[in-house]
């Protein structure tokens, strides 16, 4: 890992893959870098890979740490500054890292990405009266609080659930995969994620999609426990060049769940971008 210290002087680990055109993998609420590095390791092949630990999340870590989704925008920002200060790069993000990519492109513009990839993510995660694109089951701001409420009171039992909504079907996941995944969720801590929890809650993207000028490819789990296939639908329908890339055996994770089928939808459309 390499360590970057950003303008308030926050530590931001990333690992480095391969060489070549650069592809950003960012992650999901509650995960980490790690949870990349198998997909990583396979495009390095093809591509310089770079993946950080967002502020609060990992090695990126520090006690009394409140992140808001703008910062973590801000942190990846410092890191493509400090990296690829003349070059471009394809963002790929993963459930909330989608919208940390996105608050990114609405901070610097997008003349500096060639592409972008969305895994598993809808551009607004509460439902209410005039969006019903977010997360399932009418999920909306008074089920937030209440599962806001459960992290602090039992931050185990909420990385469970949490586990058990990455994959398709949790009985049927590799025990070796799941017991790993568990384990990483539980070791966050539950005040630094509530504030960042509170702060994905509030922001909305759907609006900004129609502006992105860009190669997207959505990738979703069409098993997926979180978002319903007509999330997927309205990025495409949004999008001016969105591009389909459903995985028929994926839930939530589509990189985990099928490792090279996901390697081999991004390499296709890394190939078609330019650089």
């Amino acid at each position: 890992m390499t360590i970057l210290h950003t303008s308030d002087g926050h530590p931001l680990y990333f690992q480095e893959y391969g060489s070549g055109s650069a592809l950003v993998f960012v992650h999901g609420f509650a995960a980490h870098g790690g949870f990349f590095e198998a997909a990583a390791l396979q495009l390095a092949s093809d591509f310089r890979v770079i993946v950080p630990d967002l502020r609060g999340h990992r090695f990126s870590r520090q006690e009394g740490d409140r992140p808001t989704l703008p910062q973590l925008a801000r942190d990846l920002n410092e890191l493509l500054d400090h990296l690829l200060p003349d070059e471009k790069s394809c963002l790929a993000g993963w459930s909330m890292g989608a919208l940390v990519c996105l608050e990114s492109l609405r901070q610097e513009g997008q003349q500096r990405t060639s592409g972008l990839i969305v895994e598993d993510m809808s551009p607004r995660i509460l439902n209410d009266d005039t969006w019903h694109f977010g997360l399932k089951g009418g999920f909306d701001a008074a089920m937030s609080e209440r599962s806001m409420a459960l992290m602090r009171r039992d931050w185990r039992r909420f990385s469970h659930a949490a586990a058990e909504n990455l994959f398709a079907r949790w009985e049927t996941t590799s025990p070796t995969l799941r017991r790993w995944a568990l384990q990483q969720l539980q070791t966050n801590d539950a005040d630094t994620l509530v504030h960042l929890w509170r702060s994905l809650s509030e922001h909305h993207y759907e609006r900004m999609l129609a502006t992105l000028h860009l190669p997207t490819l959505i990738v979703w789990g069409k098993r997926s426990r979180l978002y319903s296939p007509a999330v997927a639908e309205f990025w495409l329908q949004q999008l001016p060049q969105g591009r389909d890339g459903g995985c028929d055996e994926s839930g939530h994770a589509p990189h985990l769940e099928q490792p090279e089928h996901f390697s081999s939808l991004l390499r296709e459309f890394l190939f078609t971008l330019t650089w």
